[in-house]
């Protein structure tokens, strides 16, 4: 139920349901509000034409065209580069990546419910680049992001495995906490997620489960040495962890506590009665 409707239609009463006299000016309460959700009419996708304008001097002669330097404005970017002079804006863009990656829709289908839905005509294969696109965004301006946070986390867990990118053997690291999962893929030669700068060079407390021919150490900060569980030639008995001061990562909720079983009833004929749950 919605307090500020996008639409209100009042209906009301032509006439007195006890004396029938008409009841034209009379006082009038709402009675019943009854709401009906729909969605809008599909509109037409909207379209932006940019002109450079082209001058010339009153002094010299010379023609001067504008550039997009100078234009202000989200789309100057998407225009920018070489390319079709018809472009696909970032919200159409957003919406390929989230069928087909958000909720695992086939190209072919992504494609048709845009064009269903919103009227935008797009090419099977402009939404399958969009992944690809996507994926260059979230490694420019998400990735360092979560590189920071997993730095931040007091215990971190590393691991990695082999796998098949490209037509050719590639590496397949992780880097986790309780809260955030980094998984990224590297060629088969790169180094290991410890020295590829996706986790900490000095954590706080370290957890891997790789083996020892694929494991590299991170290096012991001065007085202290990391937990690790021995894998990689180190002895597997307990170690001290780094004292990193209060915590800097939120904890997680306690669990719920169950409140105790009332003691089991037992009826006419001695058989006994759960009481949990009530």
């Amino acid at each position: 139920m919605s307090d500020a409707p996008g639409r209100i239609v009042p209906i009301e009463p032509e006439r007195c349901s006890g004396c029938q006299g008409p009841l034209a000016g009379a006082w009038s309460a709402v009675a019943e509000r009854p709401q009906v959700v729909d969605l809008p009419p599909v509109s037409a996708p909207l379209i932006t034409e940019y002109q450079l304008l082209a001058k010339t001097c009153r002094c010299c002669g010379t023609v001067s065209t504008a550039d997009w330097a100078g234009a202000e404005d989200a789309n100057t970017a998407v225009l920018a580069p070489p390319g079709s002079p018809v472009r696909i804006g970032p919200r159409a863009l957003a919406m390929c990546v989230l069928l087909t990656c958000g909720h695992y829709l086939p190209v072919g289908r992504a494609t048709a419910l845009l064009d269903t839905l919103t009227g935008l005509h797009l090419a099977t294969g402009f939404t399958a680049r969009s992944r690809r696109r996507a994926a260059q965004k979230l490694a420019e301006k998400f990735l360092p992001h979560m590189q920071e946070l997993l730095s931040a986390a007091p215990l971190l867990h590393a691991d990695e495995t082999t796998g098949r990118a490209a037509g050719a053997l590639a590496w397949v690291h992780v880097a986790c906490t309780e809260y955030l999962t980094l998984l990224h893929s590297a060629a088969a030669a790169a180094p290991t997620s410890t020295t590829a700068g996706y986790c900490p060079a000095s954590p706080v407390s370290w957890s891997a489960t790789a083996t020892p021919a694929t494991t590299t150490c991170p290096p012991c900060t001065p007085g202290a040495v990391p937990t690790w569980p021995g894998t990689c030639g180190r002895s597997p008995t307990p170690t001290p962890k780094v004292n990193c001061g209060p915590p800097r990562w939120p904890t997680p909720w306690p669990p719920p506590t169950r409140p105790p079983a009332r003691p089991a009833n037992r009826d006419a004929t001695g058989w006994t009665q759960a009481c949990w749950p009530p």
